[in-house]
């Protein structure tokens, strides 16, 4: 006769898989049907602001430049729905009044009344890049790499943020990163020695995945030295990481 306990163990087993199953089938799903996009000139009075309504809002350039970044980095960070998708509902792109300390910035919204909310701060300096419309680009695809990577909350995490983000323009096969911020950081040296190898399509994905899962810096370094193993191991010396 068949031991009753076990067979509820294994039903029990099964009906949670399958229900983490739909759970992150759902949140894919939620995910992938879009955001809003307002875009604000907070600059409008002001000859840059001028500028940049006529070059890039009037003309819905601001408006595409965005989206097709967003795609492009989207496509990279979540290359199949092996992993919950970061819920991204409205993105507001701004011009500064003023300049800022950096180009672009990216703040995440804070009412709970608005999950999913990322607002996307432009320097008005920016409208004096000789090739205009490249530095506008490059702000947007570097945002929108924010805005798809799992949020941050401690320091390691942070730097592995920073260093994908870096990856993901150069990745994007549109820019070449000049940052030297992530440099120091193990998870920056890291990507620098595997930039000309050929990574499985679930590199970026695996580590932002560790930095939404493991709430830990132990357990964030643990998952990438266990990355490094398993991707880069005949091409690197572990004692260099």
């Amino acid at each position: 006769m068949t031991p009753i306990l076990p067979t509820r163990a294994i039903c029990v087993r099964a009906v949670t898989f399958i229900l983490l199953i739909a759970i992150s089938l759902w949140a894919n799903y939620e995910a992938s049907k879009g955001f809003d996009l307002t875009i604000h000139n907070a600059s409008m009075n002001t000859l840059v602001g001028r500028q940049f309504d006529l070059m890039f809002v009037s003309n819905g350039k601001a408006a595409k430049l965005l989206l097709e970044a967003s795609d492009v980095m989207e496509r990279i960070v979540y290359p199949a729905n092996m992993y919950v998708k970061k819920p991204v509902r409205h993105v507001i792109l701004e011009l500064a009044g003023e300049k800022t300390t950096e180009i672009v910035q990216v703040k995440r919204g804070y009412k709970k009344e608005k999950p999913g909310e990322y607002q996307i701060i432009i320097n008005p300096e920016i409208l004096e890049e000789e090739n205009l419309t490249k530095a506008m680009a490059a702000a947007l695809y570097r945002a929108m790499a924010y805005v798809w990577l799992w949020d941050s909350t401690t320091a390691a995490q942070r730097s592995v943020v920073d260093a994908i983000v870096e990856y993901l323009m150069v990745r994007s096969g549109r820019f070449n990163s000049t940052s030297s911020k992530n440099r120091s950081s193990n998870v920056g040296n890291f990507l620098q020695k595997c930039d000309n190898l050929i990574l499985s399509n679930g590199f970026v994905a695996r580590l932002n995945n560790a930095v939404h899962e493991l709430p830990s810096e132990r357990m964030v370094d643990q998952a990438l030295n266990q990355l490094l193993e398993e991707l880069c191991l005949e091409h690197l010396q572990l004692a260099s990481f």
